[in-house]
Order: structure tokens, then C-alpha cells, then sequence
């Protein structure tokens, strides 16, 4: 067996994990990309934005974002 074929049997047997790490890399990008024009910080968040949604935050937590920024 040489090391191009050891490789491709890693990958076989875990894809399933490399899927996963390639979605979980994706939501990385996003949340990096749209925090700045989204306060982001849950899946529901994701999910909204990704709908095509604009995501809302309760006024309660609006109110303490912008008295942390003057």
C-alpha cells in the first residue's frame, strides 16, 4: 500500500466527518461575513438569514447592544 492509497482509505472511512467539517467551515465563513450587518449568534439566526428572512432581535437586547457601542 502506498501513502496515496492510505489517504484514500482515511477519507472512505470518514466522509461522513469531512461533510460535516465542510458545513461547519461554511457557517464559519457566514457568521464571519454577516455579523457585521447581522447580530448572528444562534442557528435560528442562520436559519432566518438563510430564508431570506430579516432576523430581529428583541428590543430588550437591541437596547444593550447599542449602549455598548456609543
Amino acid at each position: 500500500i502506498n501513502d496515496l492509497n492510505v489517504i484514500l482509505l482515511f477519507l472512505r472511512a470518514n466522509i461522513s466527518e469531512l461533510i460535516s467539517f465542510s458545513w461547519l467551515s461554511v457557517l464559519c465563513v457566514l457568521k464571519d461575513m454577516t455579523t457585521e450587518k447581522h447580530n448572528i449568534d444562534t442557528v435560528v439566526d442562520f436559519m432566518t438569514l438563510l430564508a431570506g428572512l430579516e432576523p430581529s432581535k428583541p428590543k430588550h437586547l437591541t437596547h444593550r447592544i447599542g449602549d455598548e457601542n456609543p
